[in-house]
């Protein structure tokens, strides 16, 4: 790690790729403190940047575990794995207007072609989100025909639309909001 370069050098991923990922304050801020805090929690002569209980590496299950753990405690319904994060991650990187070249690179990805799926959908959540605010203008502002060609142009009026809640946030979308104690 180079904390003061803000980035986690000699990162290994799939395939044995290895590469340097950048990191933001909040982050450098964390791993600070668990530097510090780690020693009373690692095996001497342990490597590994993350321990679990046993005073060794995190094991990718250890890892899940953990995930689950959050997703239990959160009451959220939906499946949430270190993948998902991932995607998650991808989508929000890409919809914030981060290069695709650069999130490609901070994933690991051999080919810029399996981050640009991901641009798919992006498209398909902004094609939602027009969607649901279609039906927050007053039908009253809509065009209508003018009498004489209504025997000709027969449009059909939309629907009403009913009062709307506000819309879900980001995280109501990806299952991540509590759910309230029953």
């Amino acid at each position: 790690m180079d904390l003061a370069g803000a980035t986690l050098l000699r990162l290994k991923g799939k395939g044995g790729s290895i590469r340097e990922l950048p990191l933001n304050a909040p982050a450098v801020a964390l791993l600070r403190a668990w530097i510090e805090e780690r020693p009373k929690h690692a095996e001497d002569g342990e490597r590994a940047l993350f321990v679990s209980a046993r005073r060794t590496r995190v094991s990718i299950r250890t890892v899940e575990r953990i995930v689950q753990t959050l997703r239990e405690t959160m009451g959220s319904p939906k499946k949430i794995t270190p993948h998902t994060l991932r995607h998650s991650f991808t989508t929000q990187g890409i919809e914030a207007g981060a290069p695709l070249s650069s999130v490609s690179e901070m994933l690991g990805h051999a080919s810029i072609a399996t981050t640009q799926w991901y641009i798919h959908l992006s498209d398909t959540h902004r094609r939602e989100a027009v969607r649901r605010i279609e039906g927050t203008v007053p039908t009253s502002i809509l065009p209508r025909p003018p009498i004489e060609n209504a025997a000709k142009v027969s449009l059909p009026r939309p629907p009403e639309a009913p009062p709307s809640s506000p819309p879900p946030g980001l995280d109501d979308e990806c299952g991540l909001v509590a759910q309230s104690p029953p």
